[in-house]
């Protein structure tokens, strides 16, 4: 499962994975690590497609069903949420 400190650590460098690799700390790099940085770009850009409108009824289903496997709380997926809004 995805923590809120890892949604924090991610939006705290923009999705920058670069960025991410040059200045992140130990705590950081050991909290995070890449295969949980892929998954959330993978849900940002989920969430964006359901946001804007652009998902299929069966990929918006596809995607609250990996949802409810990698995030356990809807406030997580609503911090996610917002993130993607603003990109």
């Amino acid at each position: 499962m995805i923590t809120k400190k890892q949604i924090l650590i991610y939006i705290k460098y923009d999705g920058d994975s670069d960025g991410f690799a040059r200045c992140a700390t130990k705590s950081e790099r050991n909290t995070l690590t890449d295969d949980i940085w892929l998954l959330l770009d993978d849900i940002v850009f989920d969430l964006h497609l359901i946001n804007s409108n652009l998902a299929s009824k069966e990929n918006a289903d596809r995607i609250s069903s990996k949802l409810g496997k990698t995030l356990n709380d809807d406030s997580l997926v609503q911090i996610l949420s917002d993130y993607s809004n603003k990109r």
